[in-house]
């Protein structure tokens, strides 16, 4: 039972932050979080939000009242960074804004899946070409 439990929390999930909100884990551990599991970020004036796969433990380390660490949905660690920078920045501009509410509550909200799906798409592609001009014969 306790391997079971161990093993659903192991499993990925997208997770989007809120660079004006605090995520209930120690500093370290949310340093380690961020270099540990890097995606894709985006300034906006102090605040840097955020867009990765992490463990699904962390989403529950991340305090009971207050969740920081917005699930978006489950994934696979294929991933890379740059999958995560490019859906991030395809965000509208205008969600990342003081003024907003949490930028994954607004537009982002359904938006973020199909973003997501595209940069994958986009890194697929992208893959495909770099082995076509190294292998053309293939």
């Amino acid at each position: 039972m306790v391997t079971g439990i161990a093993a659903s929390m192991a499993d990925p999930v997208v997770v989007a932050y809120d660079g004006r909100e605090g995520i209930d884990l120690p500093w370290p551990a949310q340093y380690l979080l961020w270099t540990q599991y890097p995606g894709g970020a985006r300034k906006a004036g102090p605040s840097r939000h955020r867009l990765t796969a992490v463990p699904r433990l962390f989403t529950l380390l991340d305090g009971l009242s207050r969740r920081s660490l917005r699930v978006i949905g489950d994934t696979e660690w294929h991933d890379s960074p740059a999958v995560y920078q490019e859906a991030i920045d395809n965000v509208p501009k205008a969600a990342f804004s003081p003024d907003a509410h949490c930028w994954w509550n607004t537009q982002a909200a359904g938006r973020l899946p199909h973003l997501l799906s595209m940069a994958r798409s986009d890194a697929a592609s992208t893959r495909e070409q770099a082995q076509r001009a190294q292998a053309p014969w293939r």
